[in-house]
């Protein structure tokens, strides 16, 4: 059997809650917290304030909620959501989700594994790490950087910039009249090149370099639904 859960409790003052190594249950509630898991699979929610968490070497969940926030993941295959607020997420190692939510999200990194990025609503900054990632922009004038692996990227509505970088990077690019930069691989320093769908046809505002296959797809979704099934 595993450990059993302990909770911890905030107040609306700035508190400092630190986890052992059990399957721990964080509530920091008002104030700007400082949460800190351990081992076990802990989950912790920072209430309101523009609070701090780090979570343990566990298959951890850190929610933000309201505020500023940064989540940081630790070593298992973790789920980190901003909630509302301009937050700042990495996943670290594992396989993580990290949820961006409403605001403008400066950071939201996924670090090492194969991790899934959503940025949601507001001007967010999404970096797939090393891995074959999932990187879905949302709604919002994003800046997408695919890093290292063979990665998937999801450009919505929102005038977009985005960067393939080295791997075999597949980008969705969604006809929305607002102006998209695209900069694929490089070829010359050994990329192996990048595939282009642009979805519901060529916006004439988008600006595409160095992508060496470029291909349409019909919409046959609105495009919060399609975006989910684009692999």
């Amino acid at each position: 059997m595993g450990a059993e859960a302990k909770k911890y409790t905030g107040n609306d003052r700035d508190n400092t809650l630190k986890g052992k190594s059990s399957n721990d249950r964080f509530y920091g509630y008002g104030g700007n917290d400082t949460i800190t898991g351990a081992g076990g699979n802990d989950k912790a929610w920072g209430g309101d304030g523009d609070d701090t968490l780090k979570l343990g070497g566990g298959a951890d969940q850190g929610y933000g909620e309201a505020g500023d926030d940064t989540v940081q993941g630790g070593g298992g295959n973790d789920l980190v959501d901003g909630g509302d607020g301009d937050d700042r997420l990495t996943g670290q190692a594992g396989d993580d989700h990290l949820v961006g939510g409403e605001g403008d999200d400066q950071t939201l990194q996924g670090g090492a594994g194969d991790d899934v990025v959503e940025g949601g609503g507001g001007r967010d900054d999404l970096d797939g790490g090393a891995g074959n990632d999932t990187l879905d922009d949302g709604d919002g004038d994003d800046h997408l950087s695919a890093d290292e692996g063979d990665d998937v990227l999801r450009v919505g509505p929102g005038a977009d910039e985005v960067y393939g970088e080295p791997g075999a990077d597949t980008i969705y690019l969604l006809n929305d009249g607002a102006k998209d930069v695209v900069y694929c691989g490089d070829p010359q320093a050994g990329d192996p090149g990048d595939e282009v769908v642009l979805v519901g046809g060529r916006d004439p505002l988008d600006e595409i370099a160095h992508c060496p296959t470029i291909t349409t797809q019909r919409m046959t979704l609105p495009w919060s639904l399609l975006a989910r099934t684009l692999r």
